[in-house]
C-alpha cells in the first residue's frame, strides 16, 4: 500500500515545537494532553502555545497486568501533587483526574484543535484512546501521540507503534514521526471521512462518539462495533 504522505507536517519536527506550530495554523482553542504524570511537557506546551490543555490523567496505581510501566511504581498522590504545583498551577491548565474514556465524555465532537496520547501503550489500551479521541479533534486538527516503538522488556509493555500502523493502514495516511519518537496525524476531511468508512466496515474497531448534553455522565454512541464494557464512569 501507497501511503499518502503528509506534507503539511513536514515543519513539525519535534513534540516541543508544536505550540508554535499550532499557533501558525490559528489552532488556539483546546488541546488534550491523554498521560500528563508530573506534567513536564504540558509546561512545555503552555509556555510556548496560548490555548487551554487539559491534562487527563488517573493519577492512580493500576494492576500490573492492565498497565506494566515503572510510572506504574510511582506514588501516584505525590505525582499528581507535583502536576498540580507545576502546571496545574497555569490558568490555561485544567488537571482531569480520571479515566481516558470518562474525561472524553466532557467534550463535544470536534472541539479540540489537537490530542497528545501518552498514557498507557499497551497496544489494546492506545486502541482504546485512539477511537476515543480522534472524533473530539476537529476536522483541520491534529491527532497525535508519544513514544512510536516496540518495548517489552523489565520496566514496561509498551507497543504504540502497532496501533498507529493500524490506523495508517484503514486511513491510508504515512504517520509522521519526530525524532522524539512522537507521531502525529493531520486530520483532513479525506482521513476522517476514511476513519469512518473503515470503522463502518470493521476495520477499526470503531469511534467512540459521545452525547454530551449531560457532562457529568458519559454516553457512548459506537460508528460501528463497540464493547459497551469500555463505557465506564
Amino acid at each position: 500500500m501507497a501511503y499518502d504522505i503528509q506534507h503539511t507536517l513536514h515543519d513539525l519536527s519535534w513534540r516541543e515545537s508544536v505550540g508554535p506550530f499550532l499557533s501558525k495554523r490559528g489552532l488556539t482553542g483546546k488541546a488534550a494532553e491523554v498521560g500528563t504524570l508530573y506534567g513536564s511537557y504540558a509546561e512545555i506546551v503552555l509556555r510556548t502555545w496560548p490555548g487551554q490543555l487539559y491534562c487527563v490523567d488517573l493519577w492512580e496505581n493500576q494492576p500490573k497486568d492492565q498497565y506494566f510501566d515503572s510510572a506504574n511504581c510511582l506514588d501516584m498522590n505525590e505525582v499528581y501533587a507535583k502536576a498540580q504545583a507545576g502546571c496545574g498551577k497555569n490558568p490555561r491548565c485544567t488537571l482531569l483526574r480520571m479515566s481516558s474514556l470518562h474525561a472524553a465524555g466532557k467534550f463535544q465532537d470536534g472541539e479540540l484543535d489537537w490530542a497528545f496520547l501518552d498514557a498507557n501503550h499497551r497496544t489494546a489500551a492506545i486502541r482504546q484512546d485512539m477511537m476515543t479521541w480522534w472524533p473530539k479533534v476537529k476536522v483541520g486538527g491534529i491527532f497525535s501521540g508519544h513514544d512510536f516503538y516496540v518495548r517489552y522488556d523489565h520496566e514496561t509493555d509498551s507497543d504504540a507503534m502497532t496501533a498507529v500502523f493500524e490506523l495508517a493502514d484503514a486511513i491510508n495516511i504515512r504517520p509522521h514521526v519526530t525524532w522524539c519518537t512522537s507521531w502525529w496525524f493531520d486530520k483532513t476531511p479525506e482521513a476522517d471521512a476514511r476513519f469512518r468508512k473503515a470503522c463502518i466496515e470493521g476495520r477499526l474497531p470503531g469511534g467512540i462518539y459521545s452525547d454530551n448534553r449531560d457532562r457529568n455522565l458519559v454516553v457512548v454512541l459506537p460508528v460501528a462495533r463497540f464493547d459497551w464494557n469500555l463505557a465506564k464512569k
